[in-house]
């Protein structure tokens, strides 16, 4: 088993990065991604929530060794994601799990957004993936895993990258307006 964790907080408010996160796919960082299926969707207006089944189908290169293991056509995969947006608790959780390639690979991955404890302009992100090779055979698991964390890894980072340009483009660049205030503050001394 391999337990991936990231950490990281965006100038935005948590309910611009709400938001963005509905408006995330497509992007040029994230071309792995092909389609998101809502499947479902239900506001609790006692409880101020809104939960949302989607279904994300994936496609991308793997290694031909894991070709030879799991078939050619388990290259393009499917994962569920089940998410919760808490309006009251000020939350947006996401859970995801694969549901083509079971045999072989299980990955299980929470997304949770919440407004920074320092900053109520700046939102908290916080991912830990779970990776478990699921054959027969602990070498076979291992490989699976190693190869799995490290795309997992390549596509959280390119994903980041991805979901920033979305908060740009929708908001603006928050890092680069906070440096020209700084400048010309310090200009004007």
């Amino acid at each position: 088993m391999q337990l991936l964790t990231n950490k990281h907080v965006f100038p935005y408010t948590f309910e611009e990065t709400v938001t963005a996160v509905w408006q995330k796919y497509p992007n040029e960082m994230s071309e792995h991604v092909k389609c998101i299926d809502i499947l479902d969707r239900k506001y609790d207006a006692e409880n101020k929530t809104i939960k949302t089944h989607r279904l994300i189908t994936c496609q991308q290169k793997i290694p031909s060794w894991l070709q030879y293991l799991i078939g050619k056509e388990l290259t393009k995969s499917r994962v569920l994601e089940i998410s919760e947006i808490n309006y009251k608790e000020k939350t947006f959780t996401l859970k995801s799990l694969n549901v083509t390639g079971g045999k072989v690979l299980k990955v299980f991955e929470k997304v949770t957004y919440k407004p920074d404890f320092e900053s109520k302009d700046k939102t908290t992100f916080e991912q830990s993936a779970y990776i478990v090779g699921n054959t027969s055979f602990n070498k076979i698991n291992s490989k699976i895993e190693d190869w799995s964390k490290s795309r997992f890894s390549f596509n959280a980072q390119r994903g980041k990258v991805g979901f920033e340009s979305i908060l740009q483009l929708l908001f603006g660049n928050r890092e680069f307006e906070a440096m020209a205030v700084r400048e010309q503050t310090l200009s004007s001394l």
